[in-house]
């Protein structure tokens, strides 16, 4: 029988197996009611480095193609890459590989992946998270227009490039919520920024694992290879890791925007 994906693996094993997590240095979570003033001017100039927030306020959804090489546990496979996205929490993601087609749902914080051998949901606590793939710089002006989003500079981070700046950012949430730690944690990203650019170089945030000895994992995704499309400035090359590890690599050839995207492509 096929082996999994490992990128899908670890949604699996979060609730099958024990799963064993090396040791991550995490941000600090910050305290409820943070909008620090040189951490918003930060998030402020990586907008203007992307185009502007009123060119990316046009953009109602996208469609991208390109290649992907996945990191299975058999080794590296690649095939061919569609993905379309609306906002900052859905995301409709299709792989073709040799033994089929690889289907990732993710829509308003429900989310299912599925392939020739295996079909599952993917936790409501990861599912609005795991959307966060393509271009990150819509979850920032989001962020930076919710008064209730808690943006902060984190200090001395130690995983992250010396070139860059880390912005901790936790999404609106209702005051007393936001004082509960596992809400912040739930909602938090760390957004990796070039100092001298002022574009996104990475984005991370934890993953929840399930069961009775569960513990959070570190996923990240990184950017590279900007280029202008429509008077955007995009990242065409990205990877991500988890725990450490790398599970895919897409490089995107095409992008277009403001296709109609319904709900009902992304719907689990």
């Amino acid at each position: 029988m096929r082996a999994i994906p490992l990128f899908i693996f670890v949604f699996v094993a979060f609730s099958i197996t024990q799963f064993s997590i090396a040791q991550q240095t995490q941000a600090p979570i910050p305290t409820p009611a943070q909008r620090d003033p040189l951490s918003i001017s930060i998030l402020e100039r990586a907008v203007t480095a992307a185009g502007s927030a009123q060119a990316i306020r046009k953009i109602a959804d996208f469609a991208a193609t390109g290649t992907i090489t996945h990191n299975w546990s058999g080794g590296p496979v690649s095939g061919q890459l569609h993905v379309q996205g609306r906002g900052h929490d859905q995301l409709r993601m299709e792989t073709r590989t040799p033994d089929g087609t690889h289907l990732v749902l993710l829509n308003h914080g429900k989310g299912s992946f599925s392939g020739p051998n295996y079909d599952s949901t993917i936790s409501p606590m990861d599912a609005t998270n795991l959307a966060l793939v393509t271009f990150p710089i819509s979850f920032v002006l989001a962020a930076l227009d919710d008064p209730n989003a808690i943006i902060s500079t984190v200090d001395a981070e130690p995983a992250g490039p010396p070139s860059t700046v880390t912005i901790h950012i936790i999404r609106g949430i209702p005051g007393k919520l936001a004082q509960v730690e596992s809400a912040r944690k739930i909602n938090s990203v760390a957004v990796l920024i070039d100092s001298t650019t002022f574009t996104i170089v990475s984005i991370r945030h934890p993953l929840f694992a399930r069961g009775a000895r569960a513990r959070d994992v570190l996923r990240e995704l990184n950017y590279s290879n900007f280029k202008e499309i429509n008077g955007l400035v995009l990242p065409l090359a990205i990877d991500e890791r988890i725990d450490g590890q790398l599970t895919w690599r897409m490089n995107l050839s095409t992008v277009e925007f403001n296709q109609g995207l319904t709900d009902d492509i992304f719907r689990p």
